[in-house]
């Protein structure tokens, strides 16, 4: 064999090598292409990311294999999914009676997302608040417009026992009074989380403790027992953001 055929091998076999480099699936080309295209992620980043899913979701595994920057298009929807819970906390804004729909929101994309994005959600306290300071007016509300004993102000944020209706001819005794008043207590502290031990604490008191309080979490409770008022039990309940503290 000459030198001539052997060198015409060569070159033929460094042709088909570098023919096959530059054969690249077109497939695999635009989904890395559209990956990289993503570029800074953004609240706007919804459709680049979604055109670049669905092309590299179209691929046959084996293709799936060739798309390198495949570690990109997962952080980028991993950062894009944490973003829009972050978007959709900051719109709650003052939470008020009417924030109900867009804190539910921001509640079902944190929910949705994994457990270690949720730990990288930079506002989640303000989402907790949000849901606890709407809680609060929900079971304002309710009390003022529901029952006849409490009534509610959303400017001040509080929840209030108001004077005692007539316990024998509303009633017929102070018993049944005491039943009823005892039952809606029981329920605003079952809706607003507060514990077991501070309702034992508040249903014990006497009239020589004098005026009392406790906080839980946002949650002032102030409460006094007037046995100059058919011995009736004054409560309070304010919504008061603070630090948060353990309640005794």
């Amino acid at each position: 064999m000459n030198n001539k055929y052997i060198v015409s091998l060569l070159a033929a076999g460094i042709l088909l090598l570098s023919l096959a480099g530059c054969g690249e699936n077109k497939e695999v080309v635009a989904t890395k292409n559209a990956i990289d295209s993503i570029g800074e992620v953004t609240i706007d980043s919804q459709d680049v990311i979604e055109q670049a899913e669905a092309l590299y979701n179209n691929l046959p595994t084996e293709d799936q294999q060739a798309v390198t920057n495949y570690d990109v298009l997962v952080e980028a929807r991993n950062e894009y999914d944490i973003l829009c819970a972050e978007t959709a906390i900051d719109a709650i804004g003052e939470v008020t009676s009417k924030s109900g729909e867009t804190i539910e929101y921001a509640k079902k994309l944190y929910e949705a997302l994994s457990l270690e994005q949720q730990k990288q959600v930079q506002n989640y306290d303000s989402l907790n608040n949000a849901d606890e300071k709407y809680t609060f007016i929900e079971v304002g509300i309710e009390s003022e417009t529901g029952w006849d004993y409490f009534s509610f102000s959303e400017d001040d944020m509080t929840i209030e026992k108001v004077g005692e209706p007539d316990a024998l001819e509303d009633f017929g005794d102070y018993f049944k009074l005491y039943k009823a008043v005892e039952s809606e207590i029981n329920y605003i502290f079952e809706k607003l989380n507060l514990p077991d031990s501070l309702l034992k604490k508040v249903r014990s008191t006497s009239s020589k403790d004098g005026t009392l309080s406790e906080r839980h979490n946002n949650v002032l409770i102030t409460w006094s027992y007037d046995p100059m008022r058919d011995n009736s039990l004054y409560i309070q309940f304010k919504y008061e953001p603070t630090a948060k503290l353990n309640v005794v």
